[in-house]
């Protein structure tokens, strides 16, 4: 039968790996989703065997379920309000100190909080581990973490720096340019593909030179990486900043010569990449927009196909449009 405190609250126990026990109350215990599962199936007679978790880790963990169910503060009423500030600062504090461990036994917390579905243990020291490992090279993570690098070198190759999967994309004429899959997904048409698992080899792009891809592939990478994230309190300051930054680069990119601007067109458009399009597109009907038809056609080199007594019944049936 399991033991009863002082207080009455009733008492489990909890068995690490290598055996020893450690009791604990009901109330506190449940802080973790996964004991208090076992709680409510009334399974803990016969104490609660951990087999993931060691000695010294349960022995931490413990001490901190002991702490946040003395602490935390109660529910808001008259009586107890004043003291509740108190409580989260003695909380804070307690934290602080909690999570000041080695690396090694910091990661055992980590999976002992996981294990035990214990989610403000698993926020705290996922947050702590997280703000360790910000300025890490990936070695780095690896060595600390104790973490096998199971890539081959040709696997690791393709993946930058920050995590993100690069395909190649390569052009009309051979060349090959690299993109994180996030940029490439700007365009629907390299979203299919790699939805579809076939960069391996890389994607050949028939339609789209190189000297327009490198300008397809800058648009993409600043768009990536400069686009305003979701709104929360954190970044919604910075994002009028972001958006400033890709009109000016926005602007700043459409200034091509005319051949360029209707390359660019058929590339957005070959590639269904609808922002890019709209973009070139609006650039370039503010550019035709006073021009006669002939200068629209010199322009963007457009053959007329029309024979004179046609353009002729054209220009007689709609003379509104020719109107100066």
């Amino acid at each position: 039968m399991a033991a009863t405190a002082d207080n009455g609250e009733k008492m489990i126990l909890l068995i690490s790996s290598d055996g020893e026990r450690f009791e604990l109350s009901e109330s506190a215990a449940s802080q973790s989703k996964t004991l208090s599962h076992i709680i409510e199936d009334d399974c803990t007679d016969n104490g609660v065997p951990l087999p993931n978790v060691t000695t010294v880790v349960l022995a931490k963990v413990v001490e901190y379920f002991k702490k946040h169910a003395a602490v935390t503060p109660k529910p808001a009423t008259e009586a107890v309000a004043a003291g509740n500030a108190k409580r989260e600062e003695e909380l804070k504090s307690f934290d602080a100190e909690f999570i000041g461990v080695d690396r090694t036994m910091l990661f055992e917390l980590i999976l002992a909080a996981n294990f035990l579905n214990a989610q403000d243990l698993l926020d705290l020291t996922c947050q702590h581990a997280a703000d360790l490992i910000k300025d890490m090279s990936v070695e780095e993570v690896r060595e600390v973490f104790n973490i096998t690098n199971d890539f081959t070198p040709e696997e690791e190759a393709e993946v930058p720096d920050n995590g993100e999967k690069m395909i190649l994309l390569i052009s009309s004429d051979g060349e090959r340019f690299e993109l994180s899959e996030s940029a490439a997904s700007q365009s629907k048409t390299l979203s299919h593909i790699i939805e579809d698992d076939c960069t391996d080899n890389g994607v050949p792009l028939p339609n789209v030179t190189a000297v327009v891809l490198v300008e397809v592939v800058e648009y993409f990478k600043k768009h990536a990486a400069v686009t305003p994230k979701p709104a929360t309190e954190a970044v919604a300051a910075d994002n009028a900043k972001r958006l400033e930054e890709l009109k000016s680069f926005d602007a700043k990119f459409v200034g091509v010569d005319r051949t360029m601007l209707f390359e660019l067109i058929l590339a957005a458009n070959f590639l269904n990449a609808q922002d890019l399009l709209d973009l070139t597109c609006q650039h370039a009907a503010d550019l035709i927009k006073d021009m006669s038809v002939e200068e629209v056609r010199e322009v963007f080199n457009i053959t007329n196909d029309f024979t004179p007594e046609e353009e002729a019944e054209v220009r007689k049936e709609n003379a509104w449009a020719f109107d100066n």
